[in-house]
């Protein structure tokens, strides 16, 4: 077993730890009955040969022994190294991924930098067909005696969608026969997972028709003879093939019904991840804004303590991207502060100040439950009152923007941008913006820093950009470089919103960025929709009410 291993040259071999030297021993320590021996090397090759969706280029080359391994009658860690193939499967490029990011603004647009991604999506590639190779392996564990490798089986398969004319038609005939639920339950999505994955691949060619494949889910969905785990995931796959809000809305009812007695097996699936039913339905149906609200709002009221208590944090991340939302939730939210279950009613009350605006229309709701009859009720609903009318506000210009304490020389401010002050190695991006937006305040008299700032325009950080663009309009009055810089970061970010208050300064001049501006008005989509959790909806309606006071002005200069 693993003859092979010393013929590779694992020490040229790179990956995420740089050689690669220390994958024989890893793969060796599979080979062992003992559990803790072989989980520290399956643990070590999701850090190295995989690192958080990255793969490299000695992946390709562990691939053919975890193989082999797989098909080795001794080996006591099959199931991991299953999951452990799927993820390699579906590995990216760490600089294809992050290319977009602002530190790589610049250095994305080398020709070196282009080659070094095109040599990373090689080793991408080349993971994948090795995991492919597989395929035969795969399907013959779909008859192990064990569900549990059943069921990774059919998670790895599902990822293998350039094989679907060879894997779909032994999937579909395995759900015939098997008899855990939960391994039919992972078929049913493997299946869902190949037809898209094919379908995404081939331009909308796959071996099934789609319409037919949903209806199949649907009926399963709606068969009551099926266990809550079968009916609640083939309802979901159902809605992921739909095509229209119609079509997803008649598996609402199959995903109520089954949201309490599908929960254990559901959450125990590598699938899902450990989310509740409840999660990962809100998450299916988030192109159906409605029917997502539909469904959560009778989670929250669902008999079970359990849905309910998973509801609520879903209520909040529907609310963090949904603008429309917490209009709908917050008397709701009020009114579980009643609720029989400890942890629901805690949760709300952590929840529903949260929720922006919109929190004020639970105050009436809140005042009736400061007189119920339970004094724990009384005392959490007057303690939520007062957190519900503490003013909150999220983004603000003076937080990001402030006049220095102390005034610079312009001279001193100007090394500081060009990198040429004597402190220079211990400036960062925070100080090299802050010297910029001081030659903002100083307005004209900063004039000799201009070639220094039209430089900063250019820079990686968002910062330096905005602060830049923001000193040279205060300073000369610049529009064609500026502008589209401003509009370029113009983002649901505390940078951002000094682009967008910049915008505002120059008015008429601004007249291109107002689509953009109107956008981040109307849209019913969270504009800001990053940060600290606790703030995004804070900080999302302040960076909206800003937008409506830039319209205002550039409006009123164009007449």
């Amino acid at each position: 077993m693993l003859s092979g291993l010393d013929q590779v040259d694992w020490k040229s071999l790179s990956h995420a730890y740089g050689s690669a030297e220390d994958v024989p021993a890893q793969m060796c320590k599979l080979t062992s009955p003992d559990k803790a021996v072989w989980e520290t090397a399956i643990y070590d090759f999701y850090g190295n040969i995989w690192h958080q969706g990255t793969v490299y280029e000695a992946t390709a080359y562990a691939v053919p022994f975890l193989l082999e391994l797989l098909a080795a009658s001794s080996i006591a860690c099959k199931t991991d190294i299953l999951y452990l193939l799927k993820s390699l499967a579906n590995g990216s490029s760490y600089l294809d991924v992050h290319q977009t990011l602002d530190w790589h603004r610049n250095e994305r647009k080398t020709e070196e930098f282009q080659a070094q991604v095109r040599e990373e999506l090689k080793y991408v590639a080349a993971a994948r067909r090795a995991v492919l190779e597989g395929v035969p392996l795969y399907l013959a564990c779909l008859t192990e005696p064990d569900p549990a490798m059943r069921g990774a089986a059919a998670y790895v398969l599902g990822s293998c969608c350039e094989r679907i004319a060879e894997i779909f038609p032994a999937l579909r005939a395995r759900i015939s026969v098997e008899t855990d639920s939960q391994t039919v339950s992972g078929v049913l999505i493997a299946m869902c997972h190949l037809h898209n994955g094919a379908a995404a691949q081939t331009e909308g060619t796959t071996v099934e028709n789609a319409e037919g494949l949903r209806e199949n889910y649907a009926q399963l969905a709606d068969n009551p003879a099926k266990s809550p785990v079968i009916r609640m995931t083939a309802a979901l796959c159902a809605i992921a093939l739909a095509d229209t809000e119609q079509e997803a809305q008649r598996l609402l009812p199959a995903i109520r019904e089954t949201l309490a007695a599908s929960s254990e097996d559901f959450t125990q699936m590598a699938w899902t991840e450990g989310e509740s039913p409840v999660s990962l339905a809100s998450r299916t149906l988030e192109r159906f804004p409605g029917l997502r609200k539909s469904l959560l709002l009778a989670a929250i009221q669902d008999p079970d303590s359990t849905v309910r208590r998973n509801a609520i944090w879903d209520v909040t991340e529907f609310c963090q991207q949904r603008r429309s939302a917490p209009e709908a939730f917050a008397p709701q939210l009020a009114k579980l502060l009643a609720d029989p279950d400890a942890d629901v009613r805690k949760w709300a009350a952590q929840e529903l100040p949260r929720l922006g605006q919109a929190r004020l229309s639970a105050i009436a709701e809140l005042e009736q439950l400061t007189r119920h009859a339970d004094r724990a009720v009384r005392n959490l609903a007057k303690q939520t009152l007062k957190e519900v009318r503490k003013p909150r506000q999220g983004y603000q210009i003076e937080t990001w923007l402030k006049r220095p304490k102390r005034k610079r020389r312009v001279a001193d401010l100007i090394a500081i941008l060009q990198g040429t002050a004597p402190n220079q190695a211990k400036i960062g991006e925070y100080e090299r913006a802050a010297a910029a937006a001081e030659l903002e305040f100083l307005g004209t008299a900063a004039a000799e820093a201009v070639p220094a700032l039209r430089k900063g325009l250019q820079e990686d950080s968002q910062w330096m950009r905005v602060h830049a663009a923001r000193a040279l309009w205060a300073i000369a009055g610049e529009v064609d470089e500026t502008l589209p810089i401003l509009k370029e970061d113009l983002l649901g970010r505390p940078a951002g919103l000094l682009a967008l208050d910049c915008l505002g300064q120059m008015g008429r001049h601004a007249e291109s960025a107002l689509p953009q501006i109107r956008e981040i008005i109307d849209a019913d989509l969270r504009f800001v929709n990053s940060g600290i959790a606790n703030d995004i909806i804070d900080d999302d309606e302040s960076f909206q009410e800003t937008a409506r006071v830039v319209l205002a002005k550039i409006e009123a200069e164009l007449g």
